[in-house]
């Protein structure tokens, strides 16, 4: 898994490391490289019944703790 970074404007160049969230599923956390971005908004979209809430309390819940 590589380290995700992200830059700052007004900083020396020196990539930041980025927290990640982890959404309680293994498979989807390794296809985000360890969860979602922390600090960042993220979309979710897809048909209904695809798990779009269910993963949008989970992670509200994640975020709290």
């Amino acid at each position: 898994m590589r380290a995700a970074t992200c830059a700052v404007l007004g900083d020396d160049g020196a990539p930041l490391p980025l927290g990640r969230l982890a959404t309680g599923d293994a498979a989807l956390d390794a296809a985000l490289d360890g969860g979602l971005p922390e600090g960042r908004l993220v979309e979710l979209y897809g048909g209904p019944g695809s798990g779009k809430t269910g993963l949008a309390l989970r992670l509200a819940g994640a975020a709290q703790l």
